[in-house]
């Protein structure tokens, strides 16, 4: 005689072994892991960022015409 699936005859119920939460394993602590060494690479990162932004808007604001801006034909110099 065929046990029935568990949530009835029609089964779609989950299995017991799978209804259990999943749980997730604590990393092990690494003796060689630095705290101050993330921070500093978080500190990097974050003026690498800096640099990259300042050097877009400065490309973006002096990338334009070889000789200025045109001037409006009623504009006298």
């Amino acid at each position: 005689m065929a046990v029935p699936a568990p949530g009835g005859p029609c089964g779609g119920g989950v299995p017991a072994q799978e209804a259990s939460i999943p749980r997730i394993k604590k990393p092990e602590a690494r003796p060689d892991h630095c705290p101050a060494f993330a921070m500093w690479l978080i500190l990097v990162e974050a003026l690498a960022a800096l640099a990259l932004l300042v050097f877009l808007v400065w490309w973006t604001m002096f990338s334009g015409r070889r000789r200025g801006e045109r001037r409006d034909p009623d504009e006298r110099p």
